[in-house]
């Protein structure tokens, strides 16, 4: 299985990026393609929560697996050849000593 991992430094709390980023209300933001939710059984924040999202006409049947607030989220998603999983994770800045 191949993986893919990029970076995004954001200068805020982790608890409100996290809370963020599990509002699937605003997912649109920044999930490209992304139209809409549907089908939400429960908070995305808890695991087994199940929901399906739209890109146009193509929808991606989704559940959250694994939930270690604010540090990690880890989601299931897609079917089929387009099946995939992610696993978010917040880490502090490092910072330099002198």
């Amino acid at each position: 299985m191949g993986h893919h991992r990029f970076v995004v430094e954001v200068n805020a709390p982790r608890e409100q990026v996290f809370d963020l980023w599990m509002d699937r209300g605003r997912a649109h933001e920044w999930i490209e393609g992304l139209t809409r939710i549907t089908d939400l059984t429960g908070p995305t924040s808890t695991a087994g929560t199940r929901y399906t999202a739209w890109f146009g006409r193509m929808r991606s049947p989704s559940e959250t697996l694994e939930v270690d607030r604010p540090l990690a989220v880890k989601t299931r998603f897609g079917a089929g050849f387009s099946a995939a999983s992610s696993k978010p994770r917040s880490r502090p800045k490092a910072t330099a000593r002198v």
